[in-house]
C-alpha cells in the first residue's frame, strides 16, 4: 500500500506539472479509523476522463494498482475545471502500519 500511494502521487504531479497548467495543487493524506485516503486535486485545465485518447497509461496503472491491493480510485475531472484523484485503503490488520507512516510523512521524517 505504501508503494501503491507513493507511486499514484508521484504519477498525479507529473500528469499535473505535464497537463495541467494548474495554478494550485493539493495533495492531502488522511488517515482515519477504517481507511487511509490520498487526494490529489488541481485547478487546471482538467479533460474528459470518458476520453480514451485523453487517459493515458499513469492513469490505468495508478486505477489498477489500487484495485489489485483492495482499494478504490476516483477521478472527476472536466474541462476547465481541473482534476481531483482520491485513492481509498481500507486499514486492516497489514495495514497497521498507515497511523505511523501518517506521523512520520507529518513530521517530515521517513517512516
Amino acid at each position: 500500500m505504501e508503494v501503491a500511494l507513493y507511486r499514484s502521487v508521484q504519477e498525479a504531479l507529473h500528469n499535473v506539472a505535464k497537463h495541467s497548467r494548474a495554478k494550485n495543487l493539493n495533495v492531502q493524506l488522511t488517515v482515519k479509523k477504517a481507511r487511509v485516503s490520498l487526494t490529489v486535486e488541481d485547478d487546471g485545465v482538467g479533460f474528459s476522463p470518458r476520453s480514451s485518447q485523453e487517459r493515458g497509461f499513469g492513469l490505468t496503472g495508478m486505477q489498477e494498482r489500487t484495485a489489485a491491493l483492495g482499494g478504490s480510485m476516483k477521478m472527476r475531472s472536466q474541462p476547465e475545471h481541473g482534476t481531483r484523484i482520491r485513492i481509498t485503503f481500507p486499514i486492516t490488520p497489514s495495514v497497521k502500519r498507515a497511523r505511523d507512516i501518517s506521523r512520520a510523512l507529518a513530521h517530515g521524517t521517513a517512516a
